[in-house]
Parts: C-alpha cells; sequence; structure tokens
C-alpha cells in the first residue's frame, strides 16, 4: 500500500466513525505504520451490543465502501470473543484492526481496576 492509497483508507475509515459508533464501538485511536508495508490500525473500544438487525441495517448504510463494510463485520464477529476468556480478573475491552495486504483482528482484554478484591470461584483465596 504506497501513502496516496494508505490516505485514502485512512480518509474513508474516518469519515465512517459515526458508523462505528453507531455499531456499538468507540473509536479510542487510530495508529499509522509507515514503512515497507504501511498500515491503519484503528483500536476501538467496545460499548454496547446491538441486534443482528441493526447490525445488517449499518451493513447497508455502509454501502459501496467495502473498507468500512468488512470492518464493521469484523467489529460484530470480534465482539463475540468477549466469552473466550472467562477469568473474573479480565474484562473484554476493545478490538483493533490491523488494515494491511493481510488484514488481522484481535480482541483486547484487561485487568479490571481494583481486581485484587475478585476471589476466584472455588477458591478460598484472594488474588
Amino acid at each position: 500500500m504506497g501513502m496516496e492509497k494508505l490516505k485514502a483508507v485512512i480518509d474513508e475509515v474516518t469519515a465512517s466513525f459515526s458508523l462505528f459508533e453507531k455499531a456499538g464501538f468507540e473509536v479510542e485511536e487510530v495508529q499509522v505504520e509507515i514503512g515497507v508495508a504501511p498500515k491503519l490500525m484503528p483500536r476501538f473500544k467496545y460499548v454496547r451490543d446491538i441486534s443482528p438487525n441493526e447490525q445488517e441495517k449499518l451493513i447497508a448504510e455502509a454501502g459501496d465502501k467495502k473498507l468500512v463494510k468488512f470492518m464493521l463485520i469484523s467489529l460484530f464477529k470480534s465482539a463475540k470473543l468477549q466469552k473466550l476468556i472467562q477469568d473474573p480478573k479480565l474484562e473484554f475491552y476493545a478490538i483493533e484492526i490491523d488494515l494491511t495486504a493481510v488484514p488481522s483482528v484481535r480482541g483486547v482484554f484487561r485487568s479490571i481496576k481494583n481486581s485484587e478484591k475478585i476471589i476466584r470461584i472455588g477458591s478460598h483465596e484472594t488474588h
């Protein structure tokens, strides 16, 4: 991806921030990496679920923006990652999408504040 293409991708993604917010995700940050293979890495904070019907409406609202549709679908599917880790000291926090020639999506789990007071089920000691 050259600089002109990267700029076009940045413009398309930033113009769609309100759509991502309607989808239940807050744009927390956007990283831009310039190198042999430049990439854009938006990070979305998971805020809330929306119904499958609302998801379909937002995907349709993206129109012919294939990248935005891909991102919305990735966000909706990735929100299911919150069930992947069932540790009471961790909460599902964000989703990062690496927009490169081979895109990837990652879920981010964070330690819960004051987690030292949490007692894991089946344990009598605080962690």
